[in-house]
């Protein structure tokens, strides 16, 4: 057995944005609201995910608030030939990720040059 699915080896070419907003990867999308509109008896909310250009549109009954399954459109190279598990999405994220040795570590890492933009900024 190869110690890596078809599904891992397709996550390793995916962009980070379309990574990111994966089931499993703990963020998920970053949906605008567009806007909703009339559609026989439903009204659709129309969302645009900012990081990848996934759009959704809910469908809700509005006599009773019913909602039926959302509908997807993805960008051309968001899709992959196998779903993924979600843990597979987690370790692929993992492998990603810069990690620091400890949370102070990080915090100062990420925060250093922000107080030195800060400081030149005042003079």
């Amino acid at each position: 057995m190869s110690e890596h699915s078809d599904a891992m080896r397709a996550l390793r070419d995916l962009d980070d944005s379309s990574l990111t907003c994966r089931r499993g990867s703990g963020i998920g999308h970053a949906w605008r609201v567009l806007g909703s509109y009339q559609h026989g008896d439903e009204q659709r909310r129309v969302a645009l995910c900012e990081r990848c250009g996934t759009s959704k549109t809910d469908r809700w009954v509005r006599r009773t608030g019913e909602r039926h399954a959302p509908r997807y459109d993805h960008p051309d190279g968001y899709s992959l030939p196998e779903q993924p598990q979600a843990w597979e999405v987690r370790q692929e994220v993992m492998r990603r990720a810069r990690v620091y040795p400890s949370e102070a570590a990080m915090i100062t890492a990420l925060t250093e040059g922000a107080v030195r933009r800060s400081k030149g900024a005042s003079k």
